[in-house]
């Protein structure tokens, strides 16, 4: 179910954020958590990922999981940060085949020790082109984020 359904059929919506395991022992303790977090009955959740892509094959195992196996609607967290247009393509592909329809899409933050950020060269430098591309190519509820007063980077 598409998150943006959710808003206009419930009067109140809340959801957890959830970072992927990093190792067997934290996916232990993740299943337990969740285990007790689902009789809150939330309205959605969010699994985030990592910076430069770091925990992509861990973010898409976790939103297949919560949502196909816990019955949780998900939101994927994307970025991208070191992402060619046909790797967006792809990966925006794989979360549909998934039965992934809600997805975070965020510009992210550069690769640590990186600095400041470098798009990939066939890449997007903008969130909001990352945003226009999936929506042209994917019917997709998308969420995203900015910054309220002024992006660090940014010149205005």
């Amino acid at each position: 179910m598409k998150i943006t359904e959710l808003f206009k059929t419930q009067p109140r919506t809340y959801s957890f954020e959830f970072f992927p395991p990093k190792d067997e022992i934290s996916a232990v303790d993740f299943g337990f958590n969740v285990g007790q977090l689902v009789k809150l009955n939330p309205s959605f959740v969010t699994v985030t990922y990592g910076a430069g892509g770091s925990t992509q094959e861990r973010t898409f195992a976790l939103v297949e999981y919560l949502q196909n196996k816990i019955g949780l609607t998900t939101m994927a967290h994307y970025t991208c940060v070191n992402a060619s247009r046909s790797k967006v393509y792809d990966d925006l592909k794989k979360l549909k085949e998934l039965g992934i329809d809600n997805t975070m899409l965020l510009r992210g933050d550069p690769p640590k020790g990186q600095g400041t950020f470098t798009p990939h060269p066939e890449g997007f430098t903008y969130a909001s082109e990352l945003i226009a591309y999936a929506r042209s190519n994917f019917d997709i509820c998308i969420g995203s984020a900015a910054y309220p007063e002024k992006h660090p980077e940014a010149e205005t």
